[in-house]
């Protein structure tokens, strides 16, 4: 019992604490917003950081719509902080970049035949 006024004394053996078995994950994406999945599950949106996660090797992968998907590993040390930041490209369609081109190409054909056949 601690009283006011009074010198109490308390005896406690220490022990050594567990060494953490787990680390963090950062992850960042360009552009923010893609679905962070570690290890094939999903765990949110950029930008975040993930706590608790094992030590060893961890697969980090971002999807965002309209571009390609991004991979990588990440090694995760005890107490620890590892990060996976990636640059995601734009999807590239098949074709879209030459229809412009194409269509003006077609109708300058089509006027090119027209003036020839009121020229006969």
């Amino acid at each position: 019992m601690v009283s006011a006024a009074t010198t109490s004394h308390v005896t406690a053996t220490l022990q050594p604490g567990q060494p953490s078995t787990a680390g963090s994950i950062s992850v960042t994406s360009s552009p923010a917003g893609a679905q962070a999945y570690i290890d094939n599950v999903y765990r949110g949106i950029t930008p975040l950081t993930l706590d608790g996660i094992p030590t060893g090797t961890h697969q980090v992968r971002l999807a965002l719509a309209g571009y390609n998907d991004y991979s990588t590993t990440v090694e995760v040390g005890a107490g620890s902080t590892s990060s996976a930041s990636a640059s995601l490209s734009p999807i590239q369609t098949p074709g879209t970049g030459m229809a412009p081109f194409a269509v003006v190409g077609a109708l300058g054909l089509i006027g090119l035949l027209v003036a020839m056949r009121r020229r006969d």
